[in-house]
């Protein structure tokens, strides 16, 4: 009885640790062509030809600057409520990478400071995730070769390096 006991503690302990999931259902979302809230970072690729934007609209902006062109708007896992909030934004050197950190679903519903997403901007498609961070992501940035990404955390959070 006594080791049935210590099995039911451990697995209820152990259900306890799984962090919630995001909603998987769609947003209903109206694409207004340009951002609609609070932009709060840019980026520049190394060329200068695109730039990047990120916003409290829910919203990642790329631009392409010789044209004054839209090229894509990309977005962070959302919520409801909070999630889905972008507050950095870093372009890789060749403009083929867009970092994006903030307020994402998995950081309002699991009280985390979220993931870092890693977009390809030619197709649009997330293609990697970094974290959970401690803290929402406040700032990224590329290292001059494109092999590291740093990231400022919101708060006392500090910074965190990705190769």
């Amino acid at each position: 009885m006594r080791h049935l006991l210590l099995l039911l503690f451990i697995f209820l302990a152990a259900a306890g640790t799984h962090a919630a999931e995001p909603p998987q259902r769609p947003f209903l979302v109206i694409d207004a062509g340009m951002h609609t809230g609070v932009i709060r970072r840019v980026d520049v690729s190394a060329d200068g030809k695109l730039l990047a934007s990120a916003s409290e609209d829910k919203t990642l902006q790329l631009w392409s600057i010789p044209e004054s062109r839209l090229l894509k708007t990309f977005r962070l896992p959302m919520s409801d409520g909070e999630g889905g909030r972008a507050y950095a934004v870093a372009l890789s050197p060749d403009g083929r990478i867009l970092a994006a950190g903030g307020l994402d679903a998995d950081a309002e519903i699991n009280g985390n400071g979220g993931y870092v997403y890693l977009f390809d901007t030619i197709s649009g498609r997330i293609t990697g995730r970094l974290g959970p961070l401690p803290e929402a992501t406040s700032d990224l940035d590329f290292s001059a070769d494109g092999q590291r990404l740093a990231v400022g955390l919101a708060g006392t959070g500090g910074v965190a390096l990705w190769q």
